[in-house]
């Protein structure tokens, strides 16, 4: 008699697995920060859970991670427009997760490294891109960002966003 037939990873499914996945941890599981270097882990699963990750995952944060860096001209979407805006989604990365750090190049200087990652649209591939910008070009984004909500016509839609992201910046803010 053989070994036991792998039992499937996911919480909560108890199926035969049939295979594995690289599956990318976020970067803080129940509380704890997981390192870089550690969220990438082979999975046994079944093939329910395997399809599921694929579309997005079956835990909040969890996705398949790509098996090689993402080539940034494979991926699409676009805006077009001013006052009236179209929209073409087809291949555009669906957010999943975002990672940044303060790094130093020996002929760049400091500069911010931002992982953008998530689902391309259309598909079940997903993507990790790597930006890397300076402070003028993190203020161009939230500046940006902070724009769009100062233009959203619904009072209450905005009061909203405003809420929803004046919280999130008090998660990062250290406490007194």
């Amino acid at each position: 008699m053989g070994p036991p037939e792998p039992t499937c990873a996911v919480d909560g499914c108890e199926n035969e697995a049939d295979g594995t996945v690289h599956v990318e941890l976020p970067a803080e599981v129940d509380g704890i920060a997981i390192p870089p270097d550690q969220r990438v882990q082979e999975l046994a699963v079944c093939p329910g859970c395997r399809k599921q990750l694929q579309a997005g995952g079956t835990e909040p944060g969890y996705h398949v991670a790509p098996a090689e860096p993402t080539d940034p001209r494979t991926l699409g979407g676009d805006i077009a427009g001013e006052s009236e805006v179209v929209i073409d989604t087809d291949r555009a990365v669906l957010l999943t997760g975002v990672d940044v750090a303060m790094a130093r190049g020996e002929e760049a200087g400091d500069f911010i490294a931002m992982m953008l990652a998530g689902r391309i649209n259309n598909t079940e591939e997903t993507a990790r891109v790597l930006f890397c910008l300076n402070a003028a070009g993190a203020a161009t984004i939230i500046g940006e960002l902070l724009g769009l909500i100062g233009r959203q016509p619904d009072e209450n839609v905005r009061a909203a966003v405003l809420t929803s992201v004046l919280a999130r910046l008090q998660e990062f803010m250290p406490s007194a």
